[in-house]
């Protein structure tokens, strides 16, 4: 059987990587994969100016920032190599791609203020870049997430909740958030039908 393929989207820290490591604690009877987006981000990147600034600096957060022909080439090669039964994706910009929309069962949209996702961003970077003279900087992953990043997700990835059948509040990704769409996974896995209330958005 074709594994059950989740694909997992929101704004900069809205929660993706949290609900990505939760989930698959509710699916242990079955053989999960996990992909993350970030881990295929081309190498230079492209550029973007500042509608703010007028600099120019690196921009991760435009779907030309991804090698998004490998990312597509992976989720294949899981879902063709017989070894899982439920493929998690998550990133900002998977909804952007119209080749890799179609891969998804299920699509979910992780809604969080903009205010919040910003300090949490801001504090992971801080915290995951620690020494780092430039990117461990409080001022220049407040002044990035404002001139650039924010710019770019009104734009491309924050747009694309359209194509989402799920929209999760990021407030509450644990409990129910949890458990519905696990139990929805597991009935998927065992071959019954999807629930009529969830339709596709391709």
């Amino acid at each position: 059987m074709t594994p059950v393929t989740i694909g997992i989207v929101g704004g900069s820290a809205s929660g993706k990587s949290t609900y990505c490591k939760n989930l698959p604690a509710h699916l242990s009877d079955y053989r999960v994969a996990s992909v993350k987006m970030d881990d295929y981000f081309r190498d230079p990147l492209p550029q973007m100016t500042s509608p703010v600034t007028g600099i120019t600096d690196n921009d991760y957060n435009h779907p030309n920032s991804v090698d998004h022909e490998k990312l597509l080439a992976k989720i294949k090669e899981l879902q063709e190599c017989g070894e899982y039964d439920i493929i998690l994706v998550e990133g900002t910009l998977l909804f952007c791609y119209e080749d890799i929309r179609p891969l998804f069962d299920l699509k979910i949209f992780i809604d969080l203020d903009s205010d919040v996702r910003m300090f949490r961003r801001v504090k992971r970077n801080i915290d995951h870049f620690k020494g780092h003279e430039k990117l461990g900087d409080f001022n220049w992953q407040a002044e990035y997430y404002l001139n650039y990043a924010k710019h770019r997700e009104q734009e491309y990835a924050l747009t694309t909740k359209v194509y989402a059948d799920v929209i999760l509040n990021g407030y509450k990704l644990d409990d129910h958030a949890t458990h519905v769409v696990a139990a929805w996974v597991m009935g998927k896995c065992r071959g019954k039908p999807a629930d009529e209330t969830i339709h596709h958005n391709n």
